[in-house]
């Protein structure tokens, strides 16, 4: 009967790294999601500069467009504004 004890520990103790690597891979997430957070609040400001180096000045309207956009809006407008040879082209829906 000398193994239960033993069994009884080594139990306790793989219960209690399980406890610490789900709390480390918890504590990952939500690093994770703080920094896709943070990230998605740059991608307006990010969007911003690079229309005012390529078209000057922006209208305080397409600012507050920009700001309310989803990321996958940010990202089409990105992607439109590298051959778009106005302003208005970056916004267009059928691009």
């Amino acid at each position: 009967m000398a193994l239960s004890p033993r069994f009884e520990r080594w139990g306790r103790e793989y219960a209690a790294v399980q406890v610490a690597e789900r709390d480390r891979a918890l504590e990952r997430a939500e690093e994770a999601s703080r920094l896709v957070q943070a990230l998605q609040q740059q991608l307006p400001k990010a969007l911003c500069a690079l229309l005012r180096v390529k078209f000057g000045s922006l209208p305080a309207g397409m600012v507050r467009r920009i700001e309310s956009a989803t990321p996958d809006q940010l990202q089409s407008w990105a992607d439109n504004a590298i051959d778009a040879a106005s302003l208005e082209e970056v916004f267009e829906q059928d691009r």
